[in-house]
């Protein structure tokens, strides 16, 4: 929309838009260095690489990646304690953020200082790429993310954090401040020694990075990934996932071609081979958004070997892998785009995890009326209700969808679905055969401005990992079985952190397949497309907030643009205050803005 405002200062926008994109603040008249005749100044709210994309047609397509980059880059693990529960981790103006899960709620751990707003982290080529794994192998979730000058990860100790630890040189100065570099960024345990390493898409091709447990150590790559080899486009880079397809123990990785998905194999020094995947190329209309955004990487059958599903134009659908090959097409649901699910409130919803404990990781998706999961029954996949995140309860906002998660939130095994809803961060606690008991924390709500992709798209929430390793005598559950130490202590004794890990892995699938059929919209008739995302310069536009999301909070991200010739100049404004957001009650809301 062209919004006309002859107004002094920074103009206010229409409620039911959430911000501008660029403010055209001279016209006409503008002295711009290297131009002698007057022009018009225009101010573009984000990063250059964020004006790059927005000016050819892919504009759109980056905008999704950078909201939701838990879809294309979830977390590893999320339990920073090692307790077998998984945390809830979030950047804010002032910090990093974890609040441990202690079985039927969620308690404040430390903070992570070092990623605050201050320091320079509101650029979406560095928020975006925070993510979170096991670096060091001792079952502490750690966190990664890049700076301007490159990656640098930290440590949990067990009560606080350790680092910065440097990662590989991923810095602007050498190009990684594009959405095509930045935004492939991953962490995968490429060697199988139980340590994430950190992976990337470079302009030759995709690389990786074993960690040692304190650093990293010399790079292997594979040039299949370049952009000579149309890598460059949002429809290939924003399709990179990683999963062990051929149960070695070592992750590999894939990603769409314009032919078709395709498969790197990695040995734990090199990437050996190539396994091709389905058909799903652009002459037959995957290079969509809303069908190739949707690619996943999942076991879904329990044989240790990770299968690729995703979302077509008549159903989701999952192809199994032998470890050499995909085999042909299991229909999970209809969720056709005829039914409404072409929607990105929909189809950008496909999550996966264990949700039944039986070992193999499930799929569940957002509906108009709430979430359906799809588990394997040895067969085909039998469909699970899960809660109620209808869009009635605005579950379609742009700041709630994409912030759907799962993970162990109170160490029973089976996947939880969590979200930051506008009143705060919920789980619908999994039972085997569907959702019952709640878990709340009254954090990263709406009114502390929660609702910025800056904010709400760095939350983290996974896991904890099974990495399917023998059993050693060492209080684990190596092997993933459900059980810790089984015969592995005949010879050696049981330590005294062995503890019998209750009941069986096996659950009951159950479901009514019938609702596999469903459609995001009863009696689906026609429905209203994405709100566009930005940042709010509402300055007393009615029933607004101005601050943090205003002209101040930018810090930095304003990029002055009159043309591609001009030199470009950065804006900052003071610091957010807090002040919008008097807290009241006994409400307990971590600002952004503030950490308070």
């Amino acid at each position: 929309m062209v919004w006309a405002a002859y107004v002094s200062g920074c103009p206010s926008v229409p409620d039911d838009f959430p911000g501008l994109t660029m403010w055209q603040y001279l016209g006409g008249d503008g002295v711009t260095p290297g131009i002698s005749a007057a022009c018009d100044q225009d101010m573009f709210y984000g990063s250059e690489s964020e004006l790059l994309a927005l000016a050819n047609n892919t504009g759109a397509d980056v905008a999704a990646l950078l909201r939701d980059p838990a879809v294309y880059a979830p977390a590893r693990t999320t339990d920073v304690d090692g307790d077998g529960m998984a945390d809830v981790c979030a950047r804010g103006w002032a910090e990093l953020r974890c609040f441990l899960a202690r079985g039927a709620t969620f308690q404040e751990t430390t903070t992570l200082g070092d990623l605050s707003d201050t320091n320079g982290w509101t650029s979406a080529s560095l928020w975006s790429t925070l993510r979170m794994g096991d670096i060091n192998g001792d079952h502490k979730a750690d966190v990664c993310v890049r700076a301007t000058d490159g990656v640098k990860c930290w440590t949990f100790n067990g009560t606080g954090w350790d680092g910065p630890i440097a990662g590989p040189a991923l810095s602007d100065a050498k190009g990684w401040s594009h959405p095509e570099y930045y935004s492939t960024i991953r962490l995968a345990d490429v060697n199988g020694d139980g340590m994430d390493d950190i992976c990337a898409r470079a302009a030759a091709g995709f690389t990786c990075w074993p960690s040692t447990g304190n650093g990293f150590g010399d790079s292997f790559a594979d040039s299949s990934c370049s952009d000579a080899a149309g890598f460059d486009q949002p429809a290939t880079y924003g399709t990179i996932r990683t999963g062990d397809i051929d149960g070695d123990g070592d992750d590999d990785v894939c990603a769409r071609t314009p032919t078709g998905m395709d498969c790197l194999v990695s040995d734990g020094t090199t990437f050996s081979g190539h396994v091709p995947g389905p058909a799903w190329a652009d002459s037959v209309g995957w290079d969509a958004a809303r069908y190739w955004s949707t690619i996943r990487l999942a076991d879904v059958n329990g044989d240790g070997k990770a299968d690729l599903c995703a979302r077509g134009a008549s159903d989701l659908r999952c192809h199994l892998s032998t470890g050499q090959a995909f085999g042909n097409a299991i229909i999970v649901a209809a969720l056709s785009d005829a039914k409404g699910w072409d929607q990105p409130e929909y189809y950008d919803t496909p999550r996966t995890g264990d949700i039944d404990a039986n070992g193999s990781a499930d799929l569940c998706v957002r509906s108009s009326t709430g979430v359906l999961c799809y588990v394997w029954n040895g067969t085909a996949f039998d469909a699970i209700s899960g809660p109620a995140w209808a869009d009635t309860q605005g579950f379609a906002a742009t700041a709630v969808f994409p912030t759907i998660r799962l993970g162990d939130a109170n160490g029973d095994r089976k996947q939880d679905l969590c979200v930051r809803a506008s009143s705060g961060w919920q789980c619908a606690l999994a039972t085997g055969t569907g959702y019952s008991d709640s878990m709340a924390l009254d954090e990263l709500t709406d009114q502390a401005g929660w609702d910025v992709d800056r904010y709400n798209g760095t939350i983290q929430f996974a896991g904890p990992i099974c990495r399917h390793k023998p059993e050693l005598c060492n209080g684990l559950d190596d092997d993933c079985d459900g059980q810790i130490d089984e015969d592995a202590c005949a010879d050696a004794g049981t330590p005294d952190s062995a503890v019998d890990d209750a009941g069986s892995a096996s659950q009951d699938a159950g479901g009514d397949a019938q609702a596999a059929d469903a459609s995001p919209h009863p009696n689906y008739s026609s429905m209203s497309g994405d709100t566009a995302d930005g940042c709010a310069c509402r300055l007393g536009a009615p029933g607004h907030h101005t601050a943090p999301w205003g002209l101040a909070a930018f810090a930095g991200a304003a990029l002055v643009a009159a043309s591609r010739t001009r030199r470009a100049r950065f804006i900052r404004g003071p610091a957010a205050d807090g002040a919008h957001y008097p807290l009241t009650g006994t409400t307990r809301d971590t600002h952004p803005t503030t950490g308070a």
